[in-house]
């Protein structure tokens, strides 16, 4: 039912809203849209009156039911033009195979989620922007302190543009899930909007239905587009419905020869790319806006129709209310803006490398865009050269036969494409690149189709077969490498934020970008938004830096790395279970255990904790044995305080490193993690694992997991199958297990990629494989004990978490 919900209510939902807001718009233009525009016309009056009814904070909470009640109006007062639509069947069949491919990777996985999860962090952004304008606007001074804020606080005040995002969170309520499981299908349903522009773009110029319908099903997909798809870039995708949308609005006016009047969407349209993309969308309003100014404008002269250039300075002030919110902040945007293009030159971001500039042509065979694949080369090298030629016939073709979609299309997205490459990072190149390549696509289809007539039939058909190959087997590729988001994990996290909500704020150990959002009501102090305060001794210079404590910036933070101050100013501490993760100080009490989380609340009766000494080591081991020297300095401690020892006794857990068994050679070493290997391809490992004491053990393993893993002892099957992508230090529960002493087989079995989404991609999205514990069932209930200081003595060799001196009320 969660599926439907997200991937059939919320997209009907969007529709009919959209609907209805193009039909109150032709009541006041006086300008029948085609059938394929109205949901594009619709798309763009929502955003833009979503934006600019969330300016204020007063106005925030009242958008949603503007823009319904507009909608519910449009569409009563549209009924008849509404049932007389009669949608192209070859429309229906090319917008739903797009649809299709992109619910695919979602859908097929069976659950709701979101894409590009760990791959790119900026949807944690996004989805708190979006939850945070429907409510509060821009106003963020009544946040608490915490991740949420600073995320808000950071893209408020550098101008960043938010048409969609803000677009999303006003209409999520409407679709009876929380918004995360919805912002796939938002972007799924701009690129439909997308898709109507192409078949509109495309439909009138081409004789037969069927080629109008193969054009649009393969330019909606460029590899770029769909890349970016599944990273979840909603600032980019939004735009270029936006702008694909504008170019056919202002080619439609001109080749029906409209009169001023219905440039009044056009102004609409043009105000939703600014709020959409910012001033880096100002180089592709360049070409439209010359082309309504001078269309109209000889209209004008020639005919004297003054009332035109009335409406056209009507249409001037309505863009510039429209595009209010982003003017009123454009100064500052445009200085954060030039900044980043000043100081970042080669900054990277995201990409492992800079893009190549082919990639605009919409075929790349890798399943990450930011990636190359060696053994495609020639192939990719192939379509790419027919894609380009097929792309310049396309522009002669709409030169030769004044086809105004396709000329503006190439004026408005090639020149400025390349004055934004020339001035833009490496990062902002690839935006750019995106931005261009569902024209450039476009473009090339067009200029496949165009050959279709006598004996360049057959060269048309295998250009188009090559065309659409490859974008298909782009497409494929992104499927099977996408990574989705734990939606178990994250369901859980938001059952706790409603629990705590109001409550906090909390400390969260683990780092994670999505902390900001699925915990924003608690709040959470959490990496790597928020400063989080570590401790110095006994870490050399701290824990921060300490490579032992955390080898990479993503490694969940052990509460012991905290400074005790920081703890004990809030009430709450949420933890990931797993076996290394230590128990907060004495004072802490579990309030719920989860599948994937603990709940630590301080409490007010608990005793008052005056020293905090941490004992282990590395990230690896939690715990260690307590040595003279530090028994005996905590003892006179102790005493001086007026106080009693605390510890947590730890037995030593089984430990299985794959990395000291034989193991296949495309397993290698993660450098992100200790004793951890990325999982290339399929593996069966075989190898003894010593139990020392008899007992019931639960078994932990850390990784990053896509492909089935399979890990058993003693030829069984553990209970437990490790699922879902992770940052470097997570574990995952396999179940329970009694164990005698001795040697006991372990087995990791791994099969090979299938039909699944997000089988593939190793290498970009951290996909591995690390320790397996067998950690005594009894340890994990972390009993504090209490000793007097006179009998330090008897802690000397034993194991334990930690230290304190207490001192009980």
């Amino acid at each position: 039912m969660d599926l439907l919900a997200a991937w059939l209510l919320y997209p009907l939902t969007l529709a009919c809203l959209c609907l209805g807001l193009a039909l109150a718009l032709e009541r006041l233009t006086d300008w029948r849209t085609p059938g394929a525009l109205m949901l594009p016309v619709g798309f763009v009056a929502l955003i833009v009156l979503a934006r600019l009814i969330t300016s204020y904070e007063s106005t925030a909470p009242l958008a949603l039911p503007v823009i319904g009640v507009l909608a519910l109006a449009g569409l009563g007062l549209g009924r008849r033009r509404l049932l007389a639509l009669r949608p192209d069947p070859w429309a229906i069949v090319a917008v739903g195979g797009v649809f299709a491919l992109l619910a695919a990777p979602v859908v097929l996985s069976g659950t709701p989620s979101f894409a590009g999860y760990l791959a790119l962090p900026d949807t944690s952004h996004q989805l708190a922007l979006a939850a945070h304008f429907p409510h509060h606007g821009p106003d963020w001074a009544g946040l608490p302190d915490g991740s949420n804020r600073a995320t808000i606080v950071k893209y408020v005040t550098s101008s960043y543009p938010i048409g969609g995002q803000v677009a999303l969170g006003v209409t999520a309520p409407l679709g009876a899930l929380d918004m995360a499981w919805l912002y796939q299908p938002f972007l799924a349903f701009a690129v439909i909007v997308l898709s109507l522009v192409i078949w509109s773009l495309s439909a009138p110029l081409l004789a037969r239905r069927w080629q109008a319908a193969l054009v649009t099903f393969a330019a909606s997909q460029p590899a770029l587009l769909i890349g970016n798809y599944l990273l979840g870039s909603i600032k980019e995708i939004t735009a270029i419905a936006v702008l694909m949308t504008l170019i056919a609005l202002v080619a439609l006016a001109i080749t029906e020869r409209r009169p001023a009047r219905s440039l009044l969407p056009v102004a609409l349209a043009a105000a939703a790319a600014l709020l959409a993309l910012g001033p880096a969308v100002l180089p592709y309003l360049v070409v439209p806006g010359l082309a309504v100014a001078g269309v109209w404008g000889v209209a004008i002269v020639r005919r004297r129709r003054i009332a035109d250039l009335a409406w056209i300075a009507a249409g001037a002030a309505l863009l510039g209310i429209f595009a209010l919110p982003a003017l009123r902040t454009l100064q500052t945007a445009v200085t954060v803006s030039t900044s980043v293009l000043v100081d970042l030159k080669d900054d990277l971001g995201h990409l492992a490398a800079p893009l190549h500039t082919s990639q605009a042509l919409g075929i790349w065979l890798s399943g990450d865009f930011r990636y190359t694949t060696d053994s495609v080369q020639t192939p990719q090298a192939i379509a790419l050269w027919i894609a380009g030629i097929a792309a310049i016939a396309g522009v002669a073709w709409a030169i030769r036969g004044r086809r105004w979609g396709p000329l503006l299309l190439f004026a408005t997205f090639v020149p400025a494409s390349v004055y934004l490459l020339h001035r833009g990072t490496t990062y902002a190149d690839s935006k750019v690149l995106l931005i261009a390549s569902p024209a450039v696509l476009l473009l090339a289809m067009l200029g496949a189709a165009s050959l279709w007539t006598g004996r360049w039939r057959a060269l048309s058909a295998v250009v188009t077969a090559v065309l659409v190959g490859g974008v298909l087997w782009s497409t494929a590729l992104a499927y099977h490498d996408v990574s989705l988001a734990p939606r178990a994990r994250y369901a859980e996290l938001l059952k706790i934020d409603d629990r705590l909500a109001g409550r906090g704020p909390a400390i969260f150990g683990e780092y994670d970008e999505f902390a900001d959002y699925f915990l924003r009501k608690v709040p959470v102090y959490a990496a790597p938004q928020f400063p989080l305060q570590f401790r110095a001794a006994p870490y050399h210079p701290n824990a921060l830096r300490d490579l032992d404590r955390r080898p990479s910036e993503k490694t969940p933070v052990d509460i012991d790395d905290l400074r005790l101050d920081f703890i004990e100013s809030v009430p709450y501490v949420i933890l990931r279970r797993g076996p290394q993760t230590s128990r907060p100080p004495a004072n802490f009490r579990l309030v719920s255990r989860g599948t994937y989380y603990d709940v630590w609340r301080r409490s007010p009766s608990g005793p008052a904790v005056l020293a905090h000494v941490p004992l282990g080591p590395d990230v690896l081991h939690q715990a260690a044995g307590v040595g003279e020297p530090v028994a005996r300095r905590l003892a006179l401690r102790a005493r001086r305080l007026g106080g009693r020892i605390a510890y947590v006794p730890r037995a030593r857990p089984a430990v299985f490193f794959a990395t000291h068994h034989p193991r296949p050679p495309r397993w290698i070493g993660f450098g992100n993690f200790p004793e951890a290997l990325l999982t290339d391809g399929p593996s069966d490992i075989h190898s003894p694992v010593r139990i020392r004491r008899s007992g019931r053990y639960h078994v932990w393993v850390e990784g990053s997991f896509a492909r089935r893993i399979v890990i058993g002892v003693d030829g069984r099957p553990l209970p437990g199958t490790p699922e879902g992508l992770n940052n470097p230090g997570a574990y995952a529960s396999l179940g329970t297990v009694s164990l005698r002493p001795g040697l006991h087989d372990v087995s990791i079995r791994q099969g090979g990629g299938d039909l699944r989404p997000g089988t593939g991609g190793y290498s970009s999205s951290l996909r591995h494989i690390g320790p397996i514990y067998f950690e005594p069932v009894a340890d994990e209930r972390l009993p504090v004990r209490e000793i007097d200081a006179s009998r330090w003595r008897d802690l000397v060799g034993r194991r334990a978490d930690w230290l304190e001196v207490v001192r009980n009320p």
